[in-house]
């Protein structure tokens, strides 16, 4: 998998709050850059992690072990598209 995501932007979130991307300080997350699904499930980790302006883009790669159900289902469906 070497599509790279948008992880953050500037603009409003869910939450109705906007991260000010300039100041995000990202050295703790390359420490450990897991990739969750839904905040809480383990399935991979972040790769090619960049900000480029506003945006902070990186590559997940999953989990590929046969007991990793949830990242295999994950990873079929990004690739499904």
């Amino acid at each position: 998998m070497d599509k790279p995501f948008l992880l953050s932007d500037a603009s409003v979130n869910s939450y109705n709050f906007r991260i000010d991307m300039s100041k995000l300080s990202i050295e703790r997350f390359l420490t450990n850059p897991v990739c969750l699904y839904n905040h809480s499930s383990l399935i991979g980790r972040w790769l090619n992690i960049q900000k480029d302006g506003d945006k902070l883009y990186g590559t997940p790669e999953f989990m590929d072990d046969e007991t990793e159900l949830e990242a295999k289902k994950v990873k079929t469906r990004v690739e499904k598209g």
